[in-house]
């Protein structure tokens, strides 16, 4: 024999039909193969190699040409090969329905999943899972997207799952293709949500604390001076109480002082006054006008003391960080779901939204699911701390697919495409929250300021009556004495 062809059968999947490709050949002697002209055998239904994967050498008998590569760099080409895929519709990964029923997908991870089928050369047909969960470990079995690999319905999800070591366990992740930033979704605050706290909050409670006891201490110390000195028109407790009062919103006395004393202690609250305004109507003027400064970041340890009820969608991988953590925060916020989980977790995501708005409740979700509700201005978006992960696209355990689809995510990377859809992602949902127009301050922002005025009124009229009714009865008490004289 002077010549042979080289040949490779393989076969992708279990089940699936052997794959028969030429990838190389031998002849005898020293001329080599492209110069003999030497007609190789061919099988019908056959792929050839192509030749960039191919080298020639020199053997002890004759010339050999084969591949030279990893088996993964030339089997890019699936030949036609029908895959399944598992896919929950978000906004990084659109899914359409079409007319026939079968799914199209789009969107960055859509984009992708349709460009590495036409590289490699394969068909699909994708599904959602029927209970729509990505995919956690539930009374001893999966759940979601990740039931669907291990169970044998499909052979790739198309979404970005959290690399975790329960589900490395049963399926195989594919190169990453970003991180799962998780992030906390709350209500953005209004004016009417600070109705009564509005005029309040500008200082510290332990400063309002100083201030009323220097208030009394500027009182007694008013008292005192204008009951000892001679020279100075006595004034009751109340009136000094009333005077002091004055001079911290920044009002005059009706008293002369003619002493150096008083004249100090007078100058001394009438300073205090000026600074207190100062600090207090800078901050209420600002807060009435930029409104209320928001958080830029979160950590569950806060969430926890702030005691506010905290959930995320059923079936995702924080169900397992959280369970699984050594933290004690953590296990304590665990404790609590599991006590309560119908009320802590959602199905969906658009049920948590819906939670934040209508109760008093914080929704953890990742920063690609939540892109699509970034403009809107009912929520504030803010980063959780400590809870960036590892994601990609997952296929079944052991599949023979990994290095084929590794390469080819890789290239894709490294051309920019997947960088410039994520790009222009980020540019369609960017946040547009700051508005060019004041708007009018309405009565549940000003409302606490008409209470206490009321509650004043009443209360002086209260006071007036009970005065009144107290010099009635002095009156009659003397005209009784008199009469008896």
């Amino acid at each position: 024999m002077s010549s042979a062809s080289l040949w490779e059968s393989y076969q992708i999947l279990q089940g699936g039909r052997p794959k028969l490709v030429r990838v190389g050949a031998w002849v005898l002697g020293r001329q080599s193969i492209s110069e003999t002209g030497l007609r190789l055998i061919t099988i019908p239904g056959a792929n050839v190699l192509p030749k960039r994967y191919l080298s020639q050498g020199s053997m002890s008998f004759g010339q050999l040409i084969a591949p030279e590569r990893d088996v993964a760099q030339r089997r890019s080409d699936l030949t036609g090969l029908h895959l399944r895929c598992t896919v929950l519709p978000d906004t990084t990964t659109l899914v359409t329905r079409h007319h026939d029923g079968s799914l199209g997908l789009g969107g960055v991870f859509g984009n992708l999943f349709n460009l590495i089928q036409e590289i490699a050369n394969f068909t699909s047909t994708c599904h959602i899972p029927i209970d729509r969960k990505y995919g956690s470990f539930e009374n001893g079995k999966w759940t979601g997207m990740v039931a669907d690999l291990v169970e044998d319905r499909a052979d790739i999800a198309v979404a970005l799952l959290d690399v975790t070591k329960e589900r490395a366990r049963d399926i195989d992740y594919l190169v990453s293709t970003g991180f799962s930033r998780y992030m906390v979704v709350m209500k953005r605050p209004s004016y009417s949500d600070f109705q009564w706290k509005t005029y309040i909050q500008e200082f510290h409670g332990h400063v309002w604390l100083l201030l009323l006891l220097s208030v009394v201490a500027m009182m007694l110390v008013i008292h005192v001076i204008t009951a000892i000195l001679p020279a100075e028109e006595k004034i009751s407790l109340s009136e000094s109480f009333t005077l002091v009062s004055g001079c911290i919103v920044a009002q005059g006395s009706w008293l002369n002082f003619r002493t150096v004393g008083a004249r100090i202690a007078f100058l001394t609250a009438m300073l205090s006054g000026v600074l207190l305004m100062a600090h207090y109507t800078s901050y209420l003027v600002s807060a009435l006008a930029a409104g209320h400064s928001l958080p830029q970041y979160i950590t569950l340890k806060k969430v926890d003391q702030l005691g506010i009820p905290t959930g995320w969608t059923d079936g995702t991988a924080m169900s397992e960080y959280i369970r699984l953590s050594s933290d004690d925060t953590h296990r304590k916020l665990w404790k609590t779901i599991e006590q309560n989980k119908r009320r802590s977790l959602v199905k969906d995501p658009t049920e948590g939204l819906r939670r934040v708005l209508q109760e008093t409740y914080l929704f953890i979700e990742t920063e690609s699911v939540l892109l699509r509700y970034k403009r809107d201005c009912q929520y504030h978006v803010i980063p959780l701390l400590g809870f960036n992960q590892l994601s990609s696209f997952t296929v079944r355990k052991d599949s023979p697919l990994v290095p084929i689809f590794n390469k080819i995510i890789v290239d894709i990377q490294a051309s920019g495409l997947l960088s410039r859809w994520w790009r222009d992602l980020r540019t369609k949902t960017a946040p547009a929250c700051q508005s060019l127009e004041g708007s009018s301050i309405g009565l549940p922002t000003v409302f606490s300021i008409f209470a206490v005025m009321c509650i004043g009124l009443c209360l002086s009229f209260l006071i007036m009556l009970v005065e009144r009714f107290k010099k009635r009865e002095n009156n009659v008490t003397k005209v009784i004495k008199i009469s008896l004289y």
